[in-house]
Protein backbone atom coordinates (compact mmCIF):
# COMPACT_ATOMS: atom_id res chain seq x y z
CA UNK A 1 0.00 0.00 0.00
CA UNK A 2 1.48 3.74 -0.78
CA UNK A 3 1.95 6.07 2.11
CA UNK A 4 0.54 9.42 0.79
CA UNK A 5 2.21 11.06 3.72
CA UNK A 6 5.49 10.36 2.14
CA UNK A 7 7.03 12.74 -0.21
CA UNK A 8 8.17 10.84 -3.21
CA UNK A 9 11.17 12.20 -4.50
CA UNK A 10 12.46 10.51 -8.52
CA UNK A 11 15.60 10.77 -9.76
CA UNK A 12 15.39 10.56 -14.02
CA UNK A 13 18.08 9.66 -16.55
CA UNK A 14 17.92 8.09 -20.01
CA UNK A 15 18.57 4.06 -19.49
CA UNK A 16 17.73 4.06 -15.45
CA UNK A 17 21.31 1.75 -15.38
CA UNK A 18 23.94 4.08 -14.27
CA UNK A 19 23.19 7.65 -13.07
CA UNK A 20 19.34 7.47 -11.94
CA UNK A 21 20.18 4.32 -10.17
CA UNK A 22 23.46 5.61 -8.49
CA UNK A 23 20.95 8.42 -7.50
CA UNK A 24 18.55 6.05 -5.90
CA UNK A 25 20.92 4.07 -4.01
CA UNK A 26 22.61 7.11 -2.68
CA UNK A 27 19.63 8.77 -1.74
CA UNK A 28 17.67 6.19 -0.11
CA UNK A 29 21.01 5.78 2.13
CA UNK A 30 21.29 9.54 3.07
CA UNK A 31 17.74 9.43 4.00
CA UNK A 32 18.32 6.71 5.95
CA UNK A 33 21.30 8.79 7.67
CA UNK A 34 19.06 11.79 8.35
CA UNK A 35 16.03 9.61 10.03
CA UNK A 36 13.84 10.42 6.84
CA UNK A 37 12.32 6.76 6.02
CA UNK A 38 9.10 7.60 7.18
CA UNK A 39 8.94 11.14 5.61
CA UNK A 40 10.51 10.49 2.43
CA UNK A 41 10.63 7.66 -0.58
CA UNK A 42 13.13 7.12 -2.99
CA UNK A 43 12.74 6.05 -6.95
CA UNK A 44 14.68 6.20 -10.36
CA UNK A 45 13.46 5.55 -13.53
CA UNK A 46 14.98 6.35 -17.29
CA UNK A 47 12.93 8.09 -20.27
CA UNK A 48 13.92 5.81 -22.88
CA UNK A 49 14.78 2.53 -20.16
CA UNK A 50 12.17 0.25 -22.23
CA UNK A 51 14.55 0.73 -25.36
CA UNK A 52 17.33 -0.95 -22.92
CA UNK A 53 14.97 -4.42 -22.82
CA UNK A 54 13.57 -4.30 -26.93
CA UNK A 55 14.96 -2.99 -30.33
CA UNK A 56 18.44 -1.00 -29.51
CA UNK A 57 17.57 0.10 -33.04
CA UNK A 58 15.15 2.50 -32.77
CA UNK A 59 18.04 4.75 -31.74
CA UNK A 60 19.82 5.85 -35.14
CA UNK A 61 22.73 3.40 -36.06
CA UNK A 62 24.91 6.59 -35.96
CA UNK A 63 24.24 6.90 -32.13
CA UNK A 64 24.73 3.89 -31.52
CA UNK A 65 28.26 3.40 -33.08
CA UNK A 66 29.37 7.16 -31.65
CA UNK A 67 28.96 4.96 -28.48
CA UNK A 68 30.80 1.65 -29.73
CA UNK A 69 33.43 4.23 -30.78
CA UNK A 70 34.06 6.36 -27.51
CA UNK A 71 33.75 3.01 -25.82
CA UNK A 72 36.64 1.71 -27.95
CA UNK A 73 38.82 4.40 -27.41
CA UNK A 74 38.42 4.12 -23.67
CA UNK A 75 39.74 0.46 -23.84
CA UNK A 76 36.24 -0.23 -22.43
CA UNK A 77 36.06 -3.41 -24.32
CA UNK A 78 38.01 -6.53 -23.67
CA UNK A 79 38.97 -10.00 -25.73
CA UNK A 80 36.79 -10.62 -28.22
CA UNK A 81 34.25 -7.82 -28.01
CA UNK A 82 37.25 -5.85 -28.36
CA UNK A 83 38.14 -7.57 -31.65
CA UNK A 84 34.32 -7.28 -32.92
CA UNK A 85 33.88 -3.62 -32.06
CA UNK A 86 37.35 -2.76 -33.67
CA UNK A 87 36.34 -4.55 -36.96
CA UNK A 88 32.52 -2.76 -36.78
CA UNK A 89 33.87 0.64 -36.11
CA UNK A 90 36.82 0.02 -38.90
CA UNK A 91 34.41 -0.61 -41.29
CA UNK A 92 31.45 1.76 -39.68
CA UNK A 93 30.21 3.39 -43.02
CA UNK A 94 29.68 -0.17 -44.77
CA UNK A 95 28.42 -0.99 -41.35
CA UNK A 96 25.98 2.18 -40.79
CA UNK A 97 24.80 1.39 -44.53
CA UNK A 98 24.12 -2.41 -43.77
CA UNK A 99 22.28 -1.85 -40.43
CA UNK A 100 20.20 0.60 -42.19
CA UNK A 101 19.15 -1.53 -45.55
CA UNK A 102 18.28 -4.71 -42.64
CA UNK A 103 21.37 -6.78 -43.06
CA UNK A 104 21.36 -9.53 -39.88
CA UNK A 105 24.85 -9.77 -39.82
CA UNK A 106 26.00 -6.42 -39.06
CA UNK A 107 22.84 -5.96 -36.68
CA UNK A 108 24.26 -8.62 -34.75
CA UNK A 109 27.57 -6.65 -34.73
CA UNK A 110 26.57 -3.62 -33.61
CA UNK A 111 23.72 -5.47 -31.02
CA UNK A 112 26.42 -7.29 -29.64
CA UNK A 113 28.82 -4.12 -29.06
CA UNK A 114 25.92 -2.02 -27.18
CA UNK A 115 24.65 -4.78 -25.07
CA UNK A 116 28.39 -5.50 -24.20
CA UNK A 117 27.97 -1.79 -22.67
CA UNK A 118 24.88 -2.15 -21.24
CA UNK A 119 26.54 -5.09 -18.74
CA UNK A 120 29.58 -2.80 -18.55
CA UNK A 121 27.60 -0.51 -17.21
CA UNK A 122 25.68 -2.06 -14.65
CA UNK A 123 28.70 -3.75 -13.60
CA UNK A 124 30.99 -0.33 -12.89
CA UNK A 125 27.91 1.37 -11.43
CA UNK A 126 28.03 -1.26 -8.95
CA UNK A 127 31.82 -1.31 -8.43
CA UNK A 128 31.58 3.11 -7.96
CA UNK A 129 28.86 2.07 -5.38
CA UNK A 130 30.40 -0.76 -3.59
CA UNK A 131 33.74 1.38 -3.09
CA UNK A 132 31.53 4.05 -0.97
CA UNK A 133 30.15 1.05 0.69
CA UNK A 134 26.80 1.05 -1.35
CA UNK A 135 24.47 -2.02 -2.88
CA UNK A 136 22.24 -1.35 -5.58
CA UNK A 137 18.43 -2.94 -5.59
CA UNK A 138 18.20 -4.96 -8.81
CA UNK A 139 14.73 -3.70 -10.17
CA UNK A 140 16.48 -0.82 -12.31
CA UNK A 141 15.84 -0.16 -16.17
CA UNK A 142 12.56 0.98 -15.37
CA UNK A 143 10.68 3.42 -17.75
CA UNK A 144 9.60 7.09 -16.24
CA UNK A 145 5.48 6.65 -16.13
CA UNK A 146 2.68 8.95 -14.46
CA UNK A 147 3.18 7.90 -10.80
CA UNK A 148 0.56 9.62 -7.98
CA UNK A 149 3.03 9.00 -5.36
CA UNK A 150 5.81 11.50 -6.41
CA UNK A 151 5.63 14.72 -5.67
CA UNK A 152 9.41 15.77 -6.89
CA UNK A 153 11.46 14.53 -10.18
CA UNK A 154 14.62 15.39 -10.47
CA UNK A 155 16.10 14.73 -13.96
CA UNK A 156 19.95 14.45 -14.28
CA UNK A 157 19.68 16.76 -17.48
CA UNK A 158 17.38 19.50 -19.27
CA UNK A 159 17.08 17.04 -22.02
CA UNK A 160 15.49 14.05 -19.80
CA UNK A 161 13.38 16.63 -17.69
CA UNK A 162 11.91 18.18 -21.23
CA UNK A 163 11.01 14.25 -21.86
CA UNK A 164 9.17 14.07 -18.28
CA UNK A 165 7.54 17.32 -18.60
CA UNK A 166 6.01 16.15 -21.82
CA UNK A 167 4.73 12.77 -20.40
CA UNK A 168 2.81 15.03 -17.70
CA UNK A 169 1.42 16.93 -19.94
CA UNK A 170 -2.11 15.91 -19.68
CA UNK A 171 -2.17 14.29 -16.77
CA UNK A 172 -3.91 14.95 -13.58
CA UNK A 173 -0.92 15.05 -11.45
CA UNK A 174 1.58 17.88 -11.48
CA UNK A 175 4.96 16.99 -9.51
CA UNK A 176 7.53 19.78 -9.49
CA UNK A 177 9.90 18.77 -12.17
CA UNK A 178 13.17 20.18 -12.33
CA UNK A 179 16.96 19.25 -13.83
CA UNK A 180 18.89 18.01 -10.41
CA UNK A 181 22.06 20.07 -10.67
CA UNK A 182 19.07 23.55 -10.91
CA UNK A 183 17.47 22.06 -7.92
CA UNK A 184 20.21 21.54 -5.95
CA UNK A 185 21.70 25.12 -6.86
CA UNK A 186 24.72 23.73 -8.52
CA UNK A 187 25.91 24.48 -12.20
CA UNK A 188 25.60 21.98 -14.78
CA UNK A 189 24.33 19.30 -15.77
CA UNK A 190 24.97 15.25 -14.79
CA UNK A 191 26.68 13.78 -18.10
CA UNK A 192 26.27 9.93 -18.90
CA UNK A 193 29.37 8.18 -18.35
CA UNK A 194 28.11 5.39 -20.37
CA UNK A 195 30.87 3.86 -22.48
CA UNK A 196 33.08 5.49 -20.66
CA UNK A 197 36.40 4.34 -17.52
CA UNK A 198 35.86 3.60 -13.86
CA UNK A 199 36.99 6.76 -13.20
CA UNK A 200 34.37 8.33 -15.07
CA UNK A 201 31.72 6.66 -13.36
CA UNK A 202 33.74 7.10 -9.82
CA UNK A 203 33.86 10.98 -11.02
CA UNK A 204 29.95 10.62 -11.86
CA UNK A 205 29.17 8.51 -8.82
CA UNK A 206 30.70 11.79 -6.51
CA UNK A 207 28.94 14.52 -8.52
CA UNK A 208 25.80 12.60 -8.02
CA UNK A 209 26.74 11.95 -4.24
CA UNK A 210 27.13 15.58 -3.77
CA UNK A 211 23.72 16.77 -5.87
CA UNK A 212 21.30 14.22 -4.23
CA UNK A 213 22.37 15.27 -0.92
CA UNK A 214 22.00 18.77 -1.75
CA UNK A 215 18.40 18.13 -3.42
CA UNK A 216 17.42 15.93 -0.20
CA UNK A 217 18.17 18.85 1.91
CA UNK A 218 16.28 21.43 0.04
CA UNK A 219 13.83 18.93 -0.01
CA UNK A 220 13.20 19.01 3.92
CA UNK A 221 13.63 22.37 4.01
CA UNK A 222 10.81 23.27 1.26
CA UNK A 223 8.38 20.53 2.15
CA UNK A 224 8.64 19.65 5.61
CA UNK A 225 9.52 23.16 7.54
Amino acid sequence: MKNKNKIGIEYVCTGNGGRSPTAETIGKDYVKQCGLEDKIRVYSSGTAAEVCETDLFQFPVNFLLEYIEIALNNKTYMGKARSIASEVIEQKERIALAVETGDTEAKDKVGYCVRYLMADEVAKRNTALLEVGLVPEWHFHQQTRIRDDVKLILPMKKSNADSVKQLYEESEHNPKIIPICKYAGIDGDIDDPFGGTIDDFRKTRDFIGYAVRKSIDRTVEEYME
